[in-house]
């Protein structure tokens, strides 16, 4: 749930710590009021040079163009994708590589994410062993967590050579509500990758095929996740039938070309019982009814290390 102002999101973590949710307020560098207003470009969303604040924008964009609510995975790895391609697209028009700083922060914080997800699995599994027993799954938990301490020790003395940019991440109490951010911005772009390459990159086909897709019932839509080879190709069946039908209309007629459509603090909360994902808050999330808050994974910077933004670009 997203808010504006820092003393309600402490509130409300307040509340739901004292409902016996795990609870967390973090900060997001950007947020999409979905078109119900222009939004603005923060001074939050100035920190990461001229690629990031182009990636930034072209992932809010990218929401007001296409949300689905209910659905954040789905929405964030959709403007992600988007982000991705339209930097890459961006950067080779103007013969502009990543700079080796640029690349060595994407690479360590893949690492990064890397153990939070493991994390997340082992928890999952420890959750389903041990429902029903309070103590077993407070005992699982914090041997979770302390796993987790430790290979990011042994990540950043071995492997980074000393550097601590998500130090400070680390330096908090940890709960279940802190992992939930992570994966959500990953898990679909796979399958848009593909279905990008399906079309040969046509962008218009594209954004044709992610709303086809958006349109099935959640199960069905997820279910198509699993092996992207399906979902490519069943959403470029749709497409296909949607186009036969249009031209069975239009008999005669030429067939016509695709057209195009275009800080403040969250809270994150989870119970002890599993880390799926957390409650939805009716409104919190629909176009027209108030901003789109960005989850928030952390963004590790020398001169902010472990500031809680999202990092631009991924």
């Amino acid at each position: 749930r997203g808010y504006f102002a820092q003393a309600r999101a402490e509130a409300e973590v307040a509340r739901l710590s004292a409902e016996g949710w795990d609870a967390m307020v973090s900060p997001v560098p950007a947020y999409s009021t979905l078109g119900k207003f222009r939004d603005p470009v923060l001074n939050t969303m100035l920190r990461g040079g001229v690629a990031a604040l182009l990636g930034t924008v072209i992932h809010e964009m990218t929401h007001e163009r296409l949300f689905v609510p209910g659905d954040t995975a789905f929405n964030e790895s959709y403007a992600s994708f988007v982000e991705h391609e339209g930097l890459r697209q961006w950067r080779a028009a103007r013969d502009r590589a990543p700079d080796a700083q640029e690349a060595m922060l994407a690479r360590r914080r893949r690492q990064f994410v890397g153990l939070v997800l493991d994390t997340r699995e082992q928890l999952a599994r420890d959750y389903a062993a041990h429902a029903g027993d309070p103590a077993a799954l407070a005992a699982a938990k914090h041997a979770a967590f302390d796993a987790l301490r430790q290979r990011y020790r042994h990540l950043r003395d071995q492997d980074w050579g000393g550097w601590t940019g998500y130090d400070a991440w680390f330096d908090r109490p940890l709960n279940n509500a802190h992992l939930l951010p992570f994966g959500l911005y990953d898990q679909w772009v796979p399958a848009f990758a593909a279905l990008f390459d399906r079309v040969a990159g046509d962008w218009p086909a594209f954004h044709t095929a992610v709303e086809r897709l958006a349109q099935l019932p959640p199960d069905a839509r997820h279910a198509r996740r699993v092996q992207v080879g399906a979902v490519v190709q069943f959403v470029l069946e749709r497409v296909e039938q949607v186009r036969q039908r249009e031209v069975d209309r239009h008999v005669g007629e030429p067939r016509g070309g695709q057209g195009e459509d275009a800080g403040g603090a969250q809270v994150l909360h989870q119970g002890e019982g599993g880390i799926g994902g957390h409650r939805q808050h009716p409104g919190a999330q629909r176009r027209g009814r108030g901003a789109a808050h960005e989850q928030a994974e952390p963004h590790a910077q020398e001169a902010e290390p472990g500031c809680g933004d999202r990092m631009p670009g991924t």
